[in-house]
């Protein structure tokens, strides 16, 4: 009996580490469905890991952002664009109770790893926030974080437009 409740503790906490989470915001008041195009805005990447950390991949997270908009009947353009998709790219690196997140990562680092993407939709003439999406994705290393990015934003992007909030 004791073993087996070892072996659900185990599971329970792979389970953890591999919950990916999803986060949408939004402004509530803002009419989603007047905005027709769109352009790439800032491509920030803080990531410690070179796996994420290169042009490569944030071309191809770029990519899939833009394949989602278009099937969702908006048009890419770069003059006067409704909107921004802005891109942000970070990691967490879990190696344990100490962790000191001011600590940078060596090449020779392995353990979990959360990979984060964030999604900001900003008004182009204001520079207003009206849409937000946060993915967090909990692999083994960042390789897998990695391959895993550009469908990550493909599934943030799956909840735009936000439906409205009954009051």
């Amino acid at each position: 009996m004791r073993h087996l409740a070892i072996l659900f503790g185990v599971l329970l906490s792979a389970t953890v580490l591999t919950a990916d989470q999803r986060t949408i915001n939004f402004d509530a008041d803002e009419d989603f469905s007047r905005i027709k195009t769109f352009a790439i805005g800032e491509m920030k990447n803080q990531s410690s890991l070179p796996e994420l950390n290169n042009p490569l991949l944030g071309q191809t997270v770029a990519d899939a952002i833009r394949a989602q908009l278009k099937a969702k009947n908006l048009r890419e353009t770069s003059d006067k664009p409704d909107v921004l998709m802005n891109v942000h790219i970070d990691d967490l690196y879990y190696d344990g109770p100490a962790r000191d997140p001011r600590r940078p990562i060596s090449a020779g680092s392995k353990g979990p790893v959360q990979g984060i993407l964030v999604l900001d939709m900003v008004k182009r003439e204001s520079m207003t926030l009206i849409w937000q999406g946060t993915y967090r994705d909990d692999e083994d290393n960042g390789s897998n974080v990695a391959r895993n990015l550009p469908s990550d934003a493909a599934k943030v992007l799956s909840q735009y437009p936000p439906k409205k909030r009954k009051p």
